[in-house]
C-alpha cells in the first residue's frame, strides 16, 4: 500500500532511532510496519549514505522553518539590527535626539 510505504519513508527521514532500527534489520522493521516484499526491497537497497543525507537535509529544513516561524518576517528580512532599532528603548533615544 503506497500510504504505508510513504509513512515509513517519512519516518525513516525524520526519526533517527527508527532509522537506526531499520538499518540494523530492514526485513523485521518493514514486516512490523506492514510493507510488501517489493516495498521492503526498495527501502532495503537504498544506500545508507543517501538515506542519512536526505534525513540531514530534511532536519535542516525543519529547523530553518521553525526558526523563521519564531521571528517576525521583517526581522528575517532586515536582520538583527531591525530588532534593535525598533525596540522601545531605541525609539525613546531617537525621540530625545541621543
Amino acid at each position: 500500500m503506497p500510504d504505508r510505504f510513504e509513512r515509513v519513508l517519512a519516518r525513516l527521514l525524520s526519526d533517527a532511532a527508527f532509522r537506526r532500527e531499520f538499518l540494523a534489520d530492514p526485513g523485521v522493521v518493514a514486516a512490523q510496519e506492514g510493507l510488501s516484499a517489493e516495498e521492503t526491497a526498495a527501502l532495503a537497497t537504498m544506500p545508507v549514505q543517501d538515506l542519512e543525507t536526505a534525513a540531514w537535509s530534511f532536519a535542516c529544513k525543519r529547523n530553518s522553518k521553525q526558526s523563521r516561524l519564531q521571528s517576525p518576517w521583517w526581522r528575517n528580512l532586515l536582520g538583527r539590527s531591525a530588532a534593535t532599532v525598533s525596540s522601545p528603548a531605541s525609539r525613546k533615544r531617537m525621540h530625545k535626539g541621543t
